[in-house]
């Protein structure tokens, strides 16, 4: 099934940008990067279109946001 419009503006997106009203969280989880700092991923998956995402966030890491959660 192709994205919806909601989640096509999530492909390429950082990690500031909001999870749109479909996406619902289906888990999250903590870990510790190389280093002293911790950050935190998000999985999600879309209502409208069955999309589903993982969102990093990271914010010692500019790479961090959204991604296609093919797993």
């Amino acid at each position: 099934m192709p994205k919806c419009k909601a989640c096509e503006s999530l492909v390429g997106a950082d990690q500031s940008t909001p999870a749109h009203a479909a996406l619902k969280q289906t888990a999250q989880r903590e870990y510790k990067s190389i280093g002293w700092h911790t950050g935190s991923l998000r999985n999600y998956v879309c209502g409208d279109c069955g999309a589903k995402w993982m969102l990093d966030i990271d914010k010692q890491d500019a790479h961090a946001g959204w991604a296609e959660d093919n797993a």
